[in-house]
């Protein structure tokens, strides 16, 4: 069978197809977990994660069941790198899985509108569904000018049919007249306002969400005063397919794109790490914005349990997880930090515990 009959085959599905889009620690993870907890028995669903490093986390902190298939594509950024890795990538997990929903997850750091006018050929429109663009916003962090004004957090705002705000329990009454006055501004620009929705915790109804788009592609792209230039990501940081299964362990990677610089570890899931010493490192850095890893760690409580770590500079989360075929530890953070002096650090975490 040629590519060409592969996709025919497709045509007929419309999955319905949901992209959950926002900044990096926005609470787009949370929201997808809660989400996908809420499949009904019999169905089968499909995840699409986009992680701009190379790592691949969002799979393992997602810690789906059976019966949704998540396919990572790693290493730069579904919205402005090259389109292959993303074709290829859904047309597989299509073909494998035959979802009956399908949710996309691009990286914080990606601009949206490239993705949404990709799924939005006619070749992708015949086979998805495509529903209404979700943007998460931190209900919390309105204030922050070096994160509101950022192009990239202007674009998925302003591309949102729904904006859910996270961390509702969370916002001031000053946060709740920043939201109006931001939420007149997007008024101004778009023919139709995007819907309000609050998610505590990313708990949220799938039927809230699952809304046809409100603005079509023509009218959508007028509204949006941002560039469409393809951004210039080095060649060995742009997604690739598959790519995260074949790294040999231990593995570390660090590189510069999109103004910001990206490292990450992945170590066998025999070593372990001192809890304490690995949280007191990593909240001891400077600059970082994003800080995502799931690693095996020794306690005064527990010899050995598998931690989840899901920071930003705002929110810190760990919890327990139900563990991972290897460590991983992945680092958003300014350019030109010494990469070196953090790995040394945090082999300084390690510890020498056996367990069973």
């Amino acid at each position: 069978m040629n590519n060409e009959t592969s996709v025919q085959s497709l045509i007929a599905d419309g999955v319905p197809t949901h992209i959950i889009t926002g900044f990096l620690g926005a609470g787009k993870t949370t929201l997808l977990k809660h989400l996908l907890a809420q499949k009904p028995v019999g169905e089968t669903w499909a995840v699409l994660v986009n992680e701009f490093g190379q790592i691949g986390l969002d799979g393992a902190l997602l810690d789906a069941d059976a019966d949704i298939a998540i396919h990572e594509v790693v290493g730069g950024c579904l919205c402005c790198t090259s389109q292959l890795p993303m074709q290829v990538g859904l047309s597989r997990l299509l073909t494998k899985t035959k979802p009956t929903r399908l949710f996309i997850e691009p990286t914080g750091l990606g601009h949206p509108l490239q993705l949404v006018e990709q799924l939005s050929e006619p070749h992708w429109a015949r086979a998805l569904d495509l529903r209404a663009i979700v943007t998460v916003v931190d209900g919390t962090r309105l204030f922050e000018t070096k994160l509101t004004t950022h192009e990239t957090y202007q674009a998925q705002f302003a591309l949102a049919d729904i904006l859910v705000i996270s961390h509702q329990d969370q916002m001031t009454s000053q946060d709740h007249q920043q939201l109006a006055v931001m939420q007149d501004q997007l008024a101004q620009i778009k023919v139709i306002a995007p819907s309000l929705l609050f998610a505590n915790q990313g708990e949220l109804n799938l039927v809230e969400i699952d809304r046809p788009r409100q603005i079509g592609r023509q009218t959508r792209r007028s509204l949006l005063h941002v560039s469409k230039k393809v951004v210039n990501v080095p060649q060995d940081l742009r997604a690739s397919e598959g790519g995260a299964e074949t790294i040999e362990l231990p593995y570390h990677y660090h590189e510069e794109a999109l103004a910001q610089s990206v490292g990450g570890w992945r170590l066998p899931a025999d070593w372990i790490f001192d809890r304490d010493r690995l949280l007191m490192w990593l909240l001891s850095l400077q600059g970082w914005m994003r800080i995502k890893g799931v690693i095996r760690v020794h306690s005064a409580q527990k010899e050995s349990e598998w931690l989840a770590l899901n920071l930003i500079p705002a929110q810190i989360s760990f919890t327990s997880h139900t563990g991972n075929d290897d460590n991983r530890l992945e680092i958003i953070t300014q350019p030109n930090v010494d990469w070196d002096e953090y790995e040394q650090a945090f082999m300084a975490c390690r510890v020498d515990v056996v367990t069973a």
